[in-house]
């Protein structure tokens, strides 16, 4: 008899998990298998890539090539009379792995990507002791994390870029997450009238930058969005709501900040599958307030090893579980798949300094508060009056070309 194979809910503790967050992760399980299958599938016909421009090391402004750093290691070695390689040479081996795993185009397509993130998964299981699943846990850590970044520092970092592209969301696009909708709705946890706010907000900047602006940083296909919600606006149609933006503009979501810190090896590899464009960052500025306050987004630097190389609107635990990351964290009790922001108004503590769960999302009072972007000392620390206040002194601030560059 064959081993039995294990259900994608084995991997949590079952007493966290409702009947729905259950279902939801064994259809996740069933396209990551999917996906497996595709790839057994694709290999046989798969051409190899071709690949352009400079090499990951060199984007990324090496002064010394990684055979010259081994060769360096290994001389060192032998004077030392030591065998096998030094620690910080393999750490420098699997920064270079991961660079390249950046850089090529292969990265992008939806199956790899199942890869990458079922791995960790699969550790995770065969993590029967203690001891064990601490190792998993910090190899979750060391290959793939999320630094949280509060709402308030990703619009700074937004501001500041030299540029700004939106992407393919990787865990959206190869189904580890569906969480456009809930009970057939477009997912949205404001009403009417502040949805309503956020909307106009978008498409006012949008008309406020002009044609010639738009066509040279902002790509055809989310100009066309715009074009239609000014047209429903105008209108006065029942379309014209956040939900109409949310759905046409879904899965892309993921941004991608070029300024210092951010390797460029994932634009790279997404504009080569056509999964990533421009668009002004202004428009991303009123953005984030959507994701944040409608969507009840966690913003994360996503970092493979050591290169950051995105910043995620992460799917949340309150739909469906959320994506990867969000998922290990709320539902799998890993501490190093996010990594806690302590900038702008940080965790929420108590007079001792101790972190405290989460007080606004029932699903994430599992955790201790992350550093999400929430103002503690007010009594609705998500007061969209007031963030909304934040977003138009930062905004002035960014006009009057006072805020520090990148």
């Amino acid at each position: 008899m064959g081993r039995e194979k294990p259900r994608f809910k084995d991997l949590f503790d079952e007493r966290l998990l409702s009947s729905y967050e259950s279902a939801s992760l064994e259809r996740q399980l069933k396209e990551a298998r999917r996906q497996v299958g595709r790839l057994i599938d694709v290999s046989r016909t798969l051409k190899r890539p071709t690949l352009g421009g400079p090499g990951p090391s060199d984007a990324d402004g090496g002064d010394s090539s990684m055979l010259q750093l081994l060769l360096q290691e290994v001389l060192e070695n032998q004077q030392q009379q030591r065998r096998g390689l030094k620690a910080r040479v393999a750490r420098r081996m699997v920064d270079e792995v991961s660079r390249f795993y950046l850089w090529t185009s292969l990265s992008t397509l939806p199956v790899f990507h199942e890869l990458t993130v079922l791995v960790p998964w699969w550790a995770i299981n065969r993590a029967q002791h203690l001891r064990l699943r601490e190792a998993a846990d910090a190899m979750v850590g060391e290959t793939l994390s999320g630094i949280v970044l509060s709402l308030q520092r990703v619009r700074e970092e937004v501001l500041t870029a030299d540029e700004v592209h939106l992407a393919h969301c990787a865990c959206r696009s190869s189904g580890i997450a569906h969480d456009l909708e809930q009970e057939g709705q477009v997912f949205n946890l404001l009403g009417p009238t502040e949805s309503r706010l956020l909307l106009d907000r978008l498409v006012d900047r949008y008309e406020a930058l002009g044609d010639d602006r738009l066509r040279q940083g902002t790509n055809a296909r989310f100009r066309g969005t715009m074009d239609r919600l000014v047209e429903l606006r105008r209108e006065e149609s029942t379309d014209y709501r956040l939900e109409t933006f949310l759905a046409d503009s879904y899965s892309q979501w993921e941004i991608l900040p070029v300024r210092r810190g951010y390797t460029t090896n994932w634009v790279r590899s997404l504009q080569t599958n056509d999964k990533c464009a421009p668009v002004d960052r202004e428009l991303i500025f009123e953005m984030l307030n959507i994701f944040f306050h409608a969507r009840g987004a966690i913003f994360n630097s996503m970092k493979c090893v050591n290169s950051q190389y995105t910043i995620c609107t992460c799917p949340t635990p309150e739909n469906e579980g959320g994506c990867a990351l969000t998922n290990w964290y709320y539902y799998g009790q890993l501490n190093n798949s996010l990594l806690p922001a302590d900038d702008h108004y940080g965790r929420l503590r108590d007079r001792q300094g101790k972190v405290l769960p989460c007080r606004f999302f029932p699903m994430r009072a599992r955790r201790e508060c992350i550093g999400c972007g929430c103002n503690h000392a007010l009594a609705s620390p998500r007061d969209l009056a007031t963030s909304l206040a934040e977003a138009d002194a930062l905004h002035a601030r960014y006009l009057a070309g006072d805020l520090p560059a990148a």
